[in-house]
């Protein structure tokens, strides 16, 4: 029996367990020894495939796949009242609200950069725009996989990439730390933190519709 199966049941269950403080933490352990020729290829999904992520305090989120419109990978947040657009590399590039402003990432904001191995980097600079364009910004992210290892958590236990990422506002001094966790066997990332105390968000469920 899976959330897909009974969506209220297990959505009062999430709910519950972050409420209570009961979630298992996500834990990551590096490898002793890094392969370096291990490598991570862009995941491929399935309409119907369901990702629940618990992010920060007592929000819980559920991301269904629907397809690939124009190339695009789109994900429905329904209680949100949103859908999400990420590129093939699963970098966010446009978000639609029923009823707010959409936003817009151009290109995209450069959080995964398939193929993965340890070592590679990458450094991408993009605008955020929302669709009234009263707001817009500039942002670069810069990134390198570190290493490879387990990650133990209530999603279940999987190879993971570790990636550390630098966000800096252009033309501001401000810069934000990230490490994210993404493991293959799932297709997403499993984990994402600010350093220094930020939002902190954790895959806790998953289906696959095949």
């Amino acid at each position: 029996m899976t959330c897909r199966n009974i969506r209220s049941l297990c959505f009062a269950i999430c709910v519950g367990a972050a409420l209570s403080g009961c979630e298992t933490p996500t834990i990551y352990q590096a490898a002793p020894t890094q392969d370096a020729a291990t490598v991570a290829q862009r995941p491929s999904f399935t309409p119907g495939d369901e990702f629940w992520f618990h992010v920060g305090g007592t929000a819980i989120l559920v991301e269904e796949f629907l397809g690939a419109p124009n190339g695009l990978l789109a994900f429905r947040r329904a209680l949100q009242n949103e859908t999400l657009f990420y590129s093939p590399d699963l970098s966010l590039v446009r978000v639609e609200r029923a009823f707010d402003e959409d936003e817009f990432i151009e290109p995209d904001n450069a959080e995964l950069d398939f193929p993965l191995s340890v070592g590679k980097t990458w450094t991408r600079t993009y605008r955020l725009r929302s669709e009234s364009s009263v707001y817009t910004g500039r942002r670069t992210r810069s990134c390198e996989v570190l290493d490879t290892g387990q990650v133990s958590s209530q999603a279940g236990e999987f190879l993971a990439f570790r990636i550390a990422c630098t966000v800096r506002e252009v033309g501001d001094a401000f810069q934000t730390q990230e490490e994210v966790l993404y493991a293959p066997a799932v297709g997403r990332i499993v984990n994402r933190r600010t350093l220094g105390g930020g939002t902190e968000l954790n895959l806790i469920e998953y289906t696959r519709a095949k």
